[in-house]
């Protein structure tokens, strides 16, 4: 259930931004950029969440919020589009002079965990869907939250982005917490092993892929 605007302020007004680090540069194999560190003690835990950003002072960023998913990002697993999204997503930010990611330290297997994530790939292998698989395990198939990154967006001054995104309940967390989404950038995948895959997450969670081949 959505909440009110008055609520959502009420609940980011009672996290606290315990540490942060911002401005570190960095090279990759894309460009140059800057990295910071947040952690934030959010509902009796603390969240550690890294960005990386380009020229942050416009008008309207260009924003990913970037769920961790080690499998992909550190070993390169090609059972889902998550590191090739977090590539497009550095290389649009680089040649745009403009943008921001949020990376969700604790977002891998969409909020459960990579000891879960891992038990949903052996599911998968035997034919279920991401979804199916997490319902078979009695998990929620998404069970991410944003709050933080609404914080993370308020301590850098940025209220108006443009959301790199497949996901509508991204955009659907940042309107109602205040901010302004000018526009949404689709970052659809057309590898054709990833096809099954994002008519999956079309079907059965809502995301926006346009038409799949």
């Amino acid at each position: 259930m959505a909440m009110c605007k008055q609520a959502i302020k009420q609940e980011l007004g009672s996290i606290r931004i315990t540490e942060k680090i911002l401005d570190v540069p960095l090279k990759n194999h894309i460009g140059s950029f800057k990295v910071g560190a947040y952690s934030i003690f959010i509902n009796g835990t603390k969240e550690d969440i890294m960005i990386l950003y380009k020229s942050i002072e416009h008008k309207t960023v260009n924003l990913r919020i970037n769920s961790a998913c080690f499998s992909g990002d550190i070993f390169r697993d090609l059972r889902c589009d998550c590191n090739w999204q977090l590539q497009e997503a550095m290389k649009y930010i680089h040649e745009n002079n403009n943008g921001l990611i949020i990376y969700f330290m604790n977002h891998d297997g969409r909020g459960a965990g990579i000891v879960n994530k891992l038990r949903t790939y052996i599911l998968m292998d035997l034919g279920l869907t991401t979804f199916n698989a997490f319902k078979e395990l009695g998990l929620n198939p998404d069970s991410r939250d944003y709050t933080s990154a609404a914080v993370i967006l308020r301590d850098l001054g940025i209220s108006s982005v443009n959301l790199l995104t497949n996901n509508p309940k991204k955009i659907q967390a940042l309107v109602e917490s205040g901010f302004h989404v000018k526009k949404r950038i689709p970052i659809v995948s057309q590898e054709e092993s990833l096809q099954d895959y994002l008519l999956s997450k079309s079907n059965e969670m809502g995301h926006l892929v346009g038409e799949i081949k």
